[in-house]
Order: structure tokens, then sequence, then C-alpha cells
């Protein structure tokens, strides 16, 4: 008889071992979860917003580029179409760099970039039909209401 109640003050310390094992790994579970959790949120600094506004420039100048707006490199044309295509509550800035004589290989198109607005800018490269390289840096921005 001696032998069963030994035997049942073991188990009963063994059952308190697991289940303070268990608890202990709950809450370190928890706690990386919590800080990953954390990391990952502060991971992404830009608002929808911001990715909103740079998507809205990506498109505008592709579809500048697919339209072929940009292989006559005139001012007049880009422009009409870049006030075409942006939004009403957007404004942008279009900077077209190659090795073209216009502009010593600049051509400047869109608004006056603002001091105290927020400004997403991006780049893409283009290749105008007759070969030329041109490097197309816009900026974005929400226009003034």
């Amino acid at each position: 008889m001696k032998h069963k109640r030994s035997y049942l003050k073991f188990g009963n310390k063994k059952g308190f071992i697991l289940t303070l094992d268990l608890v202990l790994g709950l809450i370190i579970l928890f706690t990386i979860f919590s800080i990953t959790l954390f990391f990952m949120s502060r991971g992404s600094e830009s608002s929808f917003g911001e990715h909103q506004l740079h998507r809205v420039g990506s498109d505008v100048v592709m579809l500048i580029d697919k339209q072929q707006n940009l292989d006559n490199l005139n001012f007049d044309t880009i422009e009409t179409e870049l006030e075409e295509l942006l939004p009403g509550n957007v404004d942008a800035l279009l900077r077209i760099e190659g090795n073209f004589s216009q502009g010593n290989g600049t051509i400047e198109v869109g608004g006056n970039i603002p001091n105290e607005k927020l400004v997403v800018s991006g780049r893409r490269a283009a290749l105008t039909q007759n070969q030329t390289y041109l490097l197309i840096t816009y900026y974005i921005w929400a226009r003034q209401q």
C-alpha cells in the first residue's frame, strides 16, 4: 500500500511540473507572437495614402509611355496627357532625362513641388521608338483643397 501512495504523490508532482511547463511555454509563445506583431506593424512605415500616391504616379507614367507620348519628347503633348490622366485630387511633376538635345537632356513637366506637403517619388525607365533610353522620375502629391 505504501507503494501506491508514493506513486500517487509522484504522479501529482509530475502533473504539477507538466502544467507549469505548459504555462511557461504558452507565456513564451504569446510573448514571441506579440513581439513579432509589434515589429511587423512598425515595419511598414509608409501609410496607405503614400502607397496609393506611388501607385497613381507609376500608373500615369506607364500610360503616358504606352500611348507613345514620350517618343517625340514634346513638352506640350506630355503636359496635356499628364493633366488628363491625373486624378483631380493629386498633382505631379515628371522629370524626363535621357540622351537628347532638348533642355540638355532633361525635361520637367507638371506642377511645382510643394515644400510643406508629403511628396512621393518613383522612377521608371522607358525606351522610345528611335531607341532613346529615358529615365523618368515622378514626384506626386495631394493637391491643396
